[in-house]
């Protein structure tokens, strides 16, 4: 009995021992970083009253059956934004001689103010001119890092800038028509087929520039113009 006591006595200390090493482990490999908790930077997003986006690469269309390949941007630039809480609405209009272009962006941030959690922006352009035509287009995003503690990167809260094929993982949705106008529609003959992710080559990098800025942005001027091959 006096063998078995001490054997059982010498376990209870070596399970023991082995379960205090392991709590030591555990707590030195949690880095102060995993435990900290993010900046919040909603009040600063709240005060930016316009939002530009843009993104660059190589696309492929197909125009009426024939595949065209070329640098193309699809941006919509100042677009003047209300908040309600953590969603946001814009809407551009700009109506010149022979042409009506319309830029709309809708999406809401994070309760912290570090991330887009979704959103969308478009830019409609109507040709009104003897043989009407129309472009449009749409971009979807989601889960976008805004502050530099988010990207890891130096940009303040408020903006995103990358250039690389890793931001497809942003980019959910891209949609694109241009083509005749009929019954105030756009007959697409033009639609988006690919993006060039991989591209390497100076200049054609996939890029996305995410910028939301203080002031009524582009209310009242002319949009700036993107388009594929910059139509």
């Amino acid at each position: 009995m006096k063998y078995n006591s001490l054997s059982f006595a010498k376990r209870t200390i070596g399970i023991g021992i082995a379960i205090a090493l392991t709590v030591l482990f555990l707590a030195a490999c949690i880095s102060p970083s995993s435990t900290s908790v993010s900046q919040n930077n909603l009040a600063l997003i709240q005060q930016n009253g316009n939002l530009s986006v843009r993104f660059f690469s190589v696309m492929t269309f197909s125009s009426s059956g024939t595949l065209v390949t070329a640098p193309s941007e699809l941006g919509v630039s100042g677009v003047p934004i209300n908040w309600m809480g953590v969603i946001f609405n814009g809407r551009l209009e700009e109506f010149l001689a022979g042409e009506d272009t319309t830029d709309e962006v809708h999406g809401s941030v994070s309760a912290d103010g570090n991330w887009i959690e979704s959103m969308y922006y478009s830019r409609q352009i109507l040709r009104t001119t003897a043989n009407p035509s129309g472009t449009f287009y749409r971009i979807s995003l989601k889960s976008v890092p805004i502050s530099g503690a988010a990207s890891g990167s130096t940009l303040g809260p408020g903006n995103f800038e990358k250039s690389s094929g890793d931001i497809q993982k942003y980019i959910t949705q891209i949609e694109y028509a241009d083509g005749p106008v009929i019954d105030s529609k756009i007959n697409s003959i033009t639609k988006y087929i690919s993006t060039d992710w991989g591209n390497t080559f100076k200049g054609q990098i996939p890029t996305l520039k995410l910028t939301f800025a203080q002031g009524s942005g582009n209310l009242g001027k002319t949009p700036t113009k993107s388009g594929m091959m910059g139509q």
